[in-house]
């Protein structure tokens, strides 16, 4: 069945017990509903203490970049978005681990990767949303969390957030142009600022 959005008002904590073992999917959408405010926010977390983070996906203090952490032997590791996830708008996130990596995908489309030196270290602390005992919350919406015991492929990650939702979709997204010179470039730039400008004088 599908449950319902999951309002958040940053101080409520919503938590359940989840096993995860080192390998594990951990996806869902956010809707964030304020800005930074100075100190590490939990968005999802799993641990019973404040050194447990097998996963656990935070904001950073000064801004809305993600990070999504795991405990292995030696410490926190974590993988961070390239920039802020916008405001009043749905994002979907999801973090995977599998074969010693550990990867972020934001709206379907892989944003960071890190190969761990050393082992992931579960632990068996609850599934907490939106607050924990050790962090300030996050003002937010959450939709949709899903949590798998493998490591979900990268297409499957990507069916999570279809393009219909928002708006990007693996396959349609360049990250340049490979194929063309800088005079086709230029003409397509100009091409799509002629459209734009035409829309808004219609």
């Amino acid at each position: 069945c599908a449950l319902p959005i999951l309002s958040l008002n940053g101080t409520t904590i919503h938590a359940a017990p989840v096993q995860l073992s080192d390998e594990f999917t951990l996806a869902f959408w956010v809707f964030l509903r304020e800005d930074s405010v100075g100190a590490w926010r939990t968005v999802v977390g799993k641990g019973g203490t404040v050194d447990e983070l097998t996963p656990t996906v935070l904001l950073q203090p000064t801004s809305r970049t993600l990070d999504a952490r795991v405990t292995t032997e030696e410490g926190s590791v974590a993988v961070t978005s390239r920039g802020p996830i916008p405001m009043r708008r749905w994002t979907h996130v999801a973090v995977t681990c599998s074969a010693g990596v550990l990867r972020l995908f934001l709206n379907g489309l892989p944003e960071a990767e890190r190969v761990l030196t050393t082992p992931v270290m579960p632990n068996t602390g609850l599934l907490r949303v939106g607050k924990d005992p050790w962090r300030a919350g996050s003002s937010m919406y959450l939709d949709d969390l899903r949590v798998y015991d493998i490591g979900l492929p990268s297409q499957e990650v990507a069916a999570l957030a279809p393009g219909h939702l928002t708006g990007i979709s693996a396959s349609n997204v360049r990250l340049g142009c490979l194929s063309c010179d800088r005079q086709a470039a230029v003409v397509s730039c100009e091409h799509t600022r002629l459209r734009s400008e035409e829309r808004r004088v219609g």
